[in-house]
């Protein structure tokens, strides 16, 4: 419900404040009195496109305020959910337009683009008259109305999801499918890229020790030749290391026997001699272990060489290329469980084609009965507001698609999001006029009518909890004018509902009566509004009865009409 509408510097408004009600709120004045500035205002916080015309002459910048208190809704609440708002508080939404034609959109004190605006608008609010806010001419609105009105709408929820589903994994499908052409190649290619690696061992090789073991060979004479020279010098050759501690030792022996330190010194110099013999004993091994063996170094090389070519291909090291193998054979198996998962969607989709199609054709049936049912019902209820040849059709266009698997009456249809076909609300007002399609050729005022019969008969069932009517009475008086206004206060009783009249039998329906009128203050034109009281709502009804002049008489009419539509409560 719309408690509170604020207007600031909006097009003849200064700065005005209404507070609304439940039930029927009822607008009235002089024709020019300025009543479409307040709707226009509204359609500023529903998501209108800025105007220039919006901001008052003279001001830098204007606002308009409107304060919500909503219930549970079906489509808002998870709406609101979404963007991280909750309908447990007040929903003000707030729109701020400037000179510079810059426009600003907050929704309880946070910033929102205007497409979300108009998105939560169209959930709340449905404006009927000479607006853009027209809901019934959109077709997803009127299919929407027909579901409704059929009771389809959880057979109808229930084939989006499935269609949903369907459209998912042909998707799923259609990629596996793109990648067909490339799979054999591409798994050709990692397969003989992981059998490169596997099959080189790579993974167990001892780099370091290859390259330490070939660094000894390309050095094998030189080592076997300083390993000779030096064992020579300690033992082998004339003059070596032991010949001359040998010769020390017959020497220091002659005096031995003078001096007993002397045998002291020999002795230690006879272990560095046992020493020097087990170094020259090693060194001899060392010499004959040395190995000159081209082939094996040719080996060596060749090992190298092959992992230094891995590591150039797959990664600058061992552990990269063992990655790289892993990650290639991950892909690998990435391929053969696609495989596998083609044929898993190719029966799934199957069995979805079948449910979807059986669940269109219940559909399209249903609503089908329902769209004639409708019909009548509509056009009865244009007769009972005097519009005695009003005729209402909806009517179905299926198309044809060839390549589709959903066929109904006899043809193969195309499926859309929400089953097959398409439909239009048909309208025709005047006898032997084809009915047309309702967008193109209703006015404001039969427009009006019909989303009224069409809120009269599926009552409860719409989720939009606000209506406005804006000159639904055009064209209209006596007892037709009796009827539209009986019908408005049925509606009511289910939705706020905001109407703009000329027409007593209607402003007598109010549950809530305000008062327009434009005024010459201070050298220019300003709109002011007020909420009437008992009395004053009198004397307002008698003004729309009798004209400016306001007669006893005229009051009086006024007040019994008042009291008859109270007895209607």
């Amino acid at each position: 419900m719309l408690t509170e509408l604020s207007i600031k510097n909006f097009a003849l408004i200064d700065d005005l404040t209404l507070e609304f009600g439940q039930g029927l709120n009822i607008l009235t004045g002089e024709t020019g009195a300025g009543k479409s500035i307040l709707i226009g205002a509204l359609g500023v916080i529903l998501g209108e496109k800025r105007s220039p015309d919006w901001l008052r002459q003279g001001a830098d910048e204007g606002e308009v305020e409107a304060l919500f208190q909503l219930p549970e809704n079906q489509n808002i609440t998870p709406f609101l959910a979404e963007s991280g708002l909750s309908v447990e508080d007040e929903l003000i939404i707030r729109r701020t337009f400037s000179s510079d034609g810059k426009s600003k959109c907050y929704v309880n004190g946070r910033a929102f683009p205007l497409s979300f605006l108009k998105d939560l608008g169209d959930l709340m609010v449905d404006i009927h008259g000479q607006h853009e806010h027209q809901s019934l001419l959109k077709s997803d609105n009127q299919l929407s109305l027909l579901d409704s009105f059929a009771g389809t709408e959880s057979l109808e929820s229930s084939l989006i999801s499935d269609i949903s589903l369907l459209r998912k994994k042909e998707g799923e499908l259609a990629k596996i499918k793109e990648r067909e052409a490339e799979r054999g190649e591409r798994i050709d290619y990692l397969t003989f890229q992981i059998n490169e690696i596997a099959s080189s061992g790579i993974d167990e090789v001892d780099e370091e020790a290859l390259i330490a073991e070939k660094k000894l060979m390309q050095h094998a004479e030189q080592r076997s030749g300083v390993g000779l020279e030096a064992y020579d010098l300690l033992y082998g050759g004339e003059g070596s290391a032991v010949e001359k501690f040998n010769d020390s030792f017959k020497l220091l022996d002659k005096i031995t026997h003078i001096d007993p330190r002397i045998g002291e010194i020999s002795k230690g110099m006879r272990e560095g001699l046992y020493a020097i013999e087990e170094g020259a004993s090693a060194l001899r091994d060392y010499i004959d272990s040395i190995e000159v063996d081209p082939d094996k170094l040719a080996e060596i090389d060749e090992r190298l060489a092959e992992v230094n070519r891995l590591k150039r291909k797959y990664g600058g090291s061992i552990e990269a290329v063992m990655a790289k193998m892993a990650s290639m054979q991950e892909e690998l198996d990435g391929f053969e469980e696609m495989g596998e998962r083609g044929e898993l969607l190719d029966g799934e989709i199957e069995e979805l084609r079948k449910v979807v199609s059986t669940g269109c054709v219940k559909l399209a049936d249903r609503r089908e009965e329902a769209g004639g049912r409708l019909g009548q019902e509509v056009s009865e209820g244009l007769k009972g507001l005097r519009m005695d040849n009003a005729l209402f059709e909806v009517r179905f266009d299926y198309g044809e698609d060839g390549g589709s698997f959903v066929s109904y009456r006899g043809k193969n249809v195309p499926l859309t999001a929400k089953g097959i076909g398409k439909i239009e609300f048909y309208f025709s007002s005047n006898l032997g006029v084809d009915a047309k399609p309702l967008a193109k050729i209703a006015s404001g005022g039969e427009l009006s009518r019909v989303m009224l019969i069409l809120k009269n008969i599926i009552a409860g069932k719409d989720s939009v909890p606000i209506l406005i009517f804006d000159e639904i009475d055009t064209g209209m008086g006596g007892k037709a004018a009796d009827l539209v206004g009986r019908k408005i206060k049925e509606v009511s009783a289910r939705h706020q509902l905001f109407c703009v009249t000329h027409l007593p039998q209607i402003a007598s329906m109010a549950d809530n009566h305000f008062f327009i009128e434009k005024i010459a203050q201070e050298g220019r034109t300003v709109v002011l509004a007020k909420r009437l009281t008992d009395k004053e709502r009198v004397d307002e009804i008698a003004r729309m009865s009798g004209g400016v002049l306001v007669t006893e008489t005229t009051r009086r009419h006024a007040e019994e009409m008042i009291e008859s539509r109270k007895r209607l409560d």
